[in-house]
C-alpha cells in the first residue's frame, strides 16, 4: 500500500512553490514591476530549494536537509510578508523578522549536532513560522479596502490557519514523536498536516496575491484614465492625436476655444491648412522630423488664421508614443499664447524705441553693470568721449573718469547701486585724445534681466562752470553789497564789497542775521518788505540803515528777489549815505533860497504897494480940487 510520507509531500510542496514563484514572476514581468511583487517572487522562490532539501532528507547531510531547508522556508515567509507590507502599507518589513531567522537557524544547528532532539527542532521551526504567519494574518485581516476585502480576507484566513496549526504543533509534537522515529519515511499525521497546510497556503497565495496586484493595477488604470480624461477636459491646452501617417484620430473639445475651430473640423482630412503661410514650412518640417526620427519638438510658436480672418499665436508641443497594439501615434498639445506673444512683440517694439531713444539722447547716457562695465551707450556719449560704440561696450568706467581712483570708483558705484533714489555728482571725464572736461553725472539703480545695473547720464558742464566762475568773480569783485540769505534773515553768503562799505569781512557775516546789523527804527519796515518778498513781490528800491563795524550807520538802498529754486533772498545794495547827505544839503540850500525869495517878494510887495497908494492919493486930491473949482496941485502922475 502506498504511503503519503513526508518526502513525497515535500516534493509536492516544492512543485507548488515552483509554480507559485513562476506565476508571480510572470506577474512581475508583464503586469506590474512593483517592488512588492519582487519580494513575493523572492519568498516563493525560497520555498523551492527549502522543500527540495526537505524531501531529500536522509540522502544529504542534515546541515542541508534540516538547517538549510528550514532556514529557506523561514526566509521565504519573511520575504512574502515584506512584499505584502510594501503593497498594503507602503513600508519596508520589520528588521526583527531577520532576527527570528538567525535565532531559528542557530537553534536548528544546535538541536541537530550539539544536542540532537527531533521535537526541539520541530518546536523551533514551528515557533518561528507561527510568529511570522500570525503577523502576516494580522496584516491582511486588518485591511478593509473596497473591492480587495474578499481577497484580503481569503489570504488572511489562510495565514491565520497556518499560524494556529503551527501553534498547536508546538503543544502536541513532543508527545507524538520519539527521537528515533523516522518521521520523513512514515505517514506522521503532524508532519503530513504541516506540509498540507503549507501547500494550501502556497495555493491560496498563488491565487490571491496575483488577484490583489491585478485588482490594484486595474483600479489604478481606471483612476489614471479618469485622471487623464479630467486633465484633457480641464486643460488649457488643446490635445490632438495623429497616426503615423499624420491623420488626425482625436481632437479634444478645447481645440475650439484654443484654435477657433471645432473638433470635427480637425477630424476632416480634406480640411484646408489654417496655419499662417509664414509659419507653415517651419511647422511642416518639425512634423516630418517627428514622423521620421520619433524626436518630438517643444514650444514651437506659430500663427493660425481664424474663421474671421484674424491671426492668433499658438505654441505647440508634440511627441511620438506607442499604442497598446504596437502602432506608433503622434500626440500634440497646443496652447493659446496670443496675448503673451503680442505683449512680447509690443515689448520688443518698445525696447527698440527705447534703444533708439538711448542712441539719440542729447546727454551722454550709459548703462553700467555692477562691476562698472558698459552694457549700453548713447551716440552722444561716444561723441562726447571720442570713442566708437564698440570701444566703449564692455569697457570699465575708469577708462574715461579722470577724477577718482579705481577704488574710489568702486565705492561710489556700490553706493549708487544701494540707493533707491537718483544720485547726482560732478566729476571730470577724459576724452580719447587726453583732454579733460567737467561733467555732471546723474544716475539711478535699476534691475535689468534680474541683475542690478546703473543707468547714468553725463552732461558736459564746462561752459556752465566757466559762467559760474565769471559770475562768482562778479559777485566777489563787485563794489556793491551782494547778499544771499534765507527768508528769516540768516546770511548764507556775502561778497567782499561788505568790508569797504560796512567794515565786515565775508567770513564774519556767514550764519548771522542781517536784522541784527540793522537800525532798530528800520526793522519793522524791513520785516514788512521781507514779507512781500515771501509772497513773490520783488523789491526794486528799499532803503534802511546798517551799522558799520566801527559804529556809525550807513544808508543802503536795496533791490531784491526771492529765488523759487532754493527759496533764498538774492539782494544787491548800494551805499547812498554820502549821496543822501549831498541831497540833504542841496535841499537845505534850496529851502534857504526859497525863504530869501519869499522875504524879498514880501518886501517888494510892501514897497510897490505904498507907491501905488501915493499915486492914488494924488489923483484923489486933484479930482477934489477940480470939483471945488481950484487948480490941480499935482501934475499928471501914473505911479
Amino acid at each position: 500500500m502506498y504511503h503519503l510520507d513526508v518526502r513525497t509531500l515535500g516534493m509536492v510542496a516544492m512543485m507548488t512553490s515552483l509554480l507559485f514563484a513562476a506565476g508571480l514572476l510572470l506577474v512581475y514581468k508583464t503586469v506590474a514591476r512593483d517592488q512588492s511583487v519582487y519580494f513575493w517572487v523572492l519568498g516563493a522562490s525560497a520555498g523551492v530549494p527549502g522543500f527540495a532539501l526537505y524531501a531529500l532528507r536522509g540522502f544529504i547531510p542534515d546541515l542541508l536537509s534540516i538547517v538549510a531547508a528550514n532556514t529557506f522556508l523561514i526566509a521565504g515567509a519573511i520575504w512574502l510578508f515584506a512584499g505584502s507590507r510594501k503593497l498594503l502599507l507602503g513600508q519596508d518589513g520589520p528588521r526583527w523578522h531577520w532576527v527570528v531567522l538567525a535565532i531559528s537557524a542557530a537553534l536548528l544547528c544546535g538541536f541537530t549536532y550539539l544536542v540532537p532532539s527531533l521535537w526541539a527542532r520541530t518546536y523551533s521551526i514551528s515557533a518561528a513560522l507561527a510568529v511570522l504567519f500570525f503577523h502576516s494574518a494580522l496584516l491582511f485581516l486588518r485591511r478593509r479596502e473596497g473591492a480587495d476585502r474578499t481577497v484580503l480576507a481569503f489570504i488572511g484566513a489562510a495565514y491565520l490557519a497556518n499560524a494556529l496549526f503551527m501553534g498547536a504543533r508546538l503543544v502536541v509534537m513532543p508527545f507524538m514523536t520519539s527521537d528515533d522515529q523516522d518521521v520523513m519515511a512514515s505517514a506522521n499525521p503532524v508532519y503530513t498536516l504541516a506540509l498540507v497546510f503549507v501547500i494550501g497556503l502556497d495555493i491560496v497565495l498563488g491565487i490571491g496575491l496575483p488577484l490583489l496586484i491585478s485588482g490594484r493595477q486595474q483600479r489604478q488604470l481606471i483612476e489614471n484614465e479618469a485622471r487623464l480624461r479630467s486633465i484633457v477636459q480641464n486643460s488649457s491646452d488643446a490635445i490632438f492625436v495623429r497616426d503615423a501617417a499624420g491623420r488626425m484620430v482625436y481632437a479634444s473639445p478645447l481645440c475650439e476655444r484654443v484654435m477657433g475651430y471645432p473638433p470635427e473640423f480637425f477630424m476632416d482630412w480634406s480640411r484646408h491648412d489654417i496655419v499662417h503661410p509664414g509659419d507653415r514650412a517651419r511647422l511642416d518640417q518639425a512634423w516630418e522630423q517627428l514622423r521620421q526620427t520619433g524626436e518630438g519638438f517643444r514650444a514651437i510658436e506659430f500663427r493660425v488664421v481664424l474663421p474671421d480672418g484674424q491671426e492668433r499665436w499658438l505654441s505647440g508641443t508634440a511627441a511620438a508614443f506607442r499604442l497598446h497594439d504596437g502602432a506608433i501615434a503622434l500626440q500634440s498639445s497646443v496652447n493659446n499664447i496670443d496675448q503673451r506673444k503680442r505683449a512680447e512683440i509690443e515689448l520688443r517694439k518698445e525696447a527698440e524705441r527705447n534703444r533708439a531713444f538711448l542712441r539719440s539722447a542729447s546727454d551722454g547716457v550709459h548703462v553700467l553693470d555692477a562691476e562698472g562695465k558698459v552694457l549700453e551707450v548713447s551716440d552722444s556719449f561716444c561723441e562726447m568721449l571720442g570713442y566708437t560704440r564698440d570701444e566703449l561696450i564692455g569697457a570699465h568706467l575708469s577708462l574715461w573718469d579722470s577724477q577718482w581712483s579705481e577704488q574710489e570708483l568702486k565705492a561710489m558705484l556700490a553706493m549708487q547701486l544701494a540707493r533707491k533714489e537718483r544720485s547726482a555728482f560732478e566729476t571730470r571725464h577724459r576724452r580719447k585724445d587726453g583732454s579733460v572736461f567737467d561733467v555732471e553725472v546723474s544716475g539711478r539703480a535699476l534691475e535689468l534681466e534680474g541683475k542690478p545695473v546703473l543707468f547714468e547720464s553725463a552732461r558736459d558742464i564746462s561752459e556752465r562752470k566757466h559762467a559760474q566762475e565769471a559770475l562768482r568773480n562778479f559777485f566777489d569783485q563787485s563794489m556793491n553789497l551782494h547778499l544771499i540769505a534765507q527768508l528769516d534773515g540768516t546770511i548764507v553768503r556775502v561778497n567782499k564789497g561788505w568790508q569797504p562799505i560796512l567794515g565786515y569781512a565775508p567770513q564774519e557775516l556767514s550764519g548771522k542775521n542781517f536784522l541784527d546789523l540793522m537800525h532798530p527804527d528800520d526793522k519793522a519796515a524791513s520785516l514788512s518788505e521781507m514779507g512781500r518778498l515771501g509772497q513773490g513781490i520783488d523789491t526794486f528800491h528799499f532803503e534802511n540803515r546798517y551799522r558799520h563795524q566801527n559804529g556809525p550807520f550807513r544808508l543802503i538802498a536795496w533791490s531784491a528777489t526771492l529765488s523759487k529754486a532754493d527759496h533764498m533772498i538774492y539782494a544787491v545794495g548800494s551805499d547812498i549815505t554820502e549821496a543822501r547827505g549831498a541831497q540833504e544839503a542841496q535841499r537845505q540850500y534850496t529851502e534857504e533860497l526859497l525863504a530869501i525869495n519869499t522875504d524879498l517878494k514880501r518886501f517888494n510887495d510892501v514897497a510897490i504897494g505904498r507907491e501905488l497908494r501915493m499915486v492914488e492919493l494924488k489923483q484923489e486930491v486933484n479930482a477934489l480940487c477940480t470939483r471945488l473949482g481950484e487948480a490941480t496941485r499935482y501934475g499928471n502922475e501914473s505911479g
